[in-house]
């Protein structure tokens, strides 16, 4: 678990130019999308922790 906190935070303070991210996605299919947030454990902020990875799911 600590290891994937870290390599989450080296991803935040890490230098992404925002063109390269969006053209990354703009090639990714909405299931690898939705697979991606799944694998970041992303939470909602409804004070119930559901995972946004599946609400993304749900809506596409």
């Amino acid at each position: 678990m600590k290891e994937k906190f870290i390599r989450r935070v080296d991803l935040i303070f890490e230098k992404v130019e925002c063109r390269d991210i969006i053209e990354k996605i703009m090639q990714m299919d909405p299931d690898a999308i939705c697979q991606e947030v799944l694998d970041s454990d992303l939470k909602g902020r409804g004070g119930a922790g559901f995972p946004t990875g599946m609400k993304w799911r749900f809506a596409s």
